[in-house]
């Protein structure tokens, strides 16, 4: 049986804090935080006017807002993921682009097959 996502929430609280959990929440907060402050986002039903809120105020109402919404945090530490394994696939490309000459051409590796074909397949290894 599936767990239910607030068990999920509860049994990761309970993992030692790691960086990525530590920089994951701070991102949320930030931005929760930054939108607190922002004149576009109400905080109640009634118009935005020009007072002040106490950081007190403001780490309420992400409290507030991240125990009414936990799942949150699981969305945003995903996007994080997502974003970070699109920039080391973007950097893995652009060095194979980068080196496709010695990749490709270089005399000294090893080689097998047709050598007139018409497809070069490149192992990565991590002993040469």
């Amino acid at each position: 049986m599936k767990e239910p996502v607030n068990q999920k929430f509860k049994a990761a609280l309970r993992q030692p804090v790691t960086g990525f959990a530590v920089f994951g929440l701070t991102v949320i907060g930030l931005v929760a935080t930054s939108m607190a402050l922002s004149a576009n986002w109400p905080l109640s039903a009634e118009p935005a006017s020009n007072t002040q809120l106490s950081s007190q105020q403001i780490e309420q109402i992400v409290h507030d807002y991240l125990m009414r919404e936990p799942e949150l945090i699981y969305k945003a530490i995903d996007v994080l993921e997502q974003r970070e394994r699109d920039n080391r696939l973007k950097k893995i490309h652009l060095a194979v682009l980068e080196h496709q000459e010695e990749l490709y051409n270089n005399p000294a590796t090893p080689t097998g097959g047709n050598p007139d074909g018409d497809m070069t397949l490149v192992e990565f290894v991590d002993y040469r």
